[in-house]
């Protein structure tokens, strides 16, 4: 009996971190929209919009308004980043860091960054 117990006990446990693992990769996952440039070896996402789209503040504006920060994005050599430069984009993908994401998909919105 205490087998039994034992064994649905950890059966419960091993379902509740596999549910926890699958909600921390849905909860990282975001949807930025901007200008992609290019910045050395990598890639940029400027003046990025969205609600998941990082904030700091300036000395230019005094320290007093937010303003976004730009996002270096990563993806895989299939995506083609390379060809979406200068071209305003939205990505989705899972975010790193504050200001890292690893793209999963890119969507050209604009021919142009104006």
């Amino acid at each position: 009996m205490i087998r039994h117990i034992t064994a649905a006990s950890a059966a419960v446990l091993c379902a509740s971190l596999v549910a926890a693992a699958a909600t921390k990769t849905v909860a990282g996952s975001v949807t930025l929209t901007g200008c992609l440039r290019t910045d050395g070896n990598g890639y940029v996402l400027t003046k990025p919009e969205g609600p998941d789209a990082p904030k700091a503040r300036t000395w230019k504006t005094a320290f007093l308004f937010k303003t976004t920060k730009d996002v270096q994005v990563a993806g895989s050599s299939t995506m083609k980043l390379k060809d979406q430069v200068n071209r305003r984009v939205t990505v989705t993908g899972v975010k790193d860091n504050d200001t890292h994401v690893s793209a999963k998909s890119i969507k050209r919105v604009a021919s142009s960054c104006s």
